[in-house]
């Protein structure tokens, strides 16, 4: 994750490999300007009447969608091999973690599927064994120029943020043992 970023071992340097902690191997990012159909010129109240030109004409709708894989998590152990405080120590996966349960906003994953190393050994497959859920979030904005004097004008704006409100859970890594 870093030039200086713990390993396992100098001597085991494949049990350190794996995705980034910052991973987001899948990420979409959408974003758009819609004009309004509305005022004169539009298709609706096209009349060019004080009203329509200054106030319901002109309006724009604007929109940011991201849809995202989740971060990669990690399972670390209790270190029973070296009293380096610089080694990462991951704990040995024994299943698949992502599958064989129900999962729920509490249960992202099996932890059930991880196991503290026998002492002495590194731990195989806990670096980034597992993803949070993905991120999906929609933000909405409303926007007009309304002119003021010649070279001078105020912007309204209204934002709406996380329009759908539904919850992007995420998890921390943990530890076994």
């Amino acid at each position: 994750d870093a030039d200086n970023g713990a390993g396992v071992s100098i001597y085991h340097p494949h049990l350190s490999w794996a995705p980034a902690g910052w991973d987001r191997t899948h990420n979409l990012q959408l974003s758009g300007v819609y004009v309004l159909p509305i005022g004169p010129g539009q298709r609706f109240l096209r009349s060019g009447n004080l009203v329509n030109k200054e106030i319901v004409g002109g309006w724009q709708l604007s929109e940011e969608y991201q849809l995202a894989r989740g971060e990669p998590l990690s399972m670390s152990a209790v270190n029973n091999v070296t009293r380096d405080p610089y080694v990462a120590f991951y704990a040995t996966k024994i299943c698949d973690p992502n599958g064989g349960f129900e999962h729920t906003s509490s249960h992202i994953y099996n932890a059930a599927c991880f196991a503290q190393p026998a002492t002495g050994q590194f731990g195989i497959g806990g670096r980034a064994a597992m993803r949070n859920p993905r991120l999906d979030n929609l933000n909405l904005g409303l926007t007009k120029v309304f002119p003021i004097v010649e070279g001078h004008e105020i912007q309204f704006r209204a934002d709406a943020f996380s329009v759908f409100n539904h919850p992007n859970f995420v998890a921390s890594s943990g530890t076994v043992g």
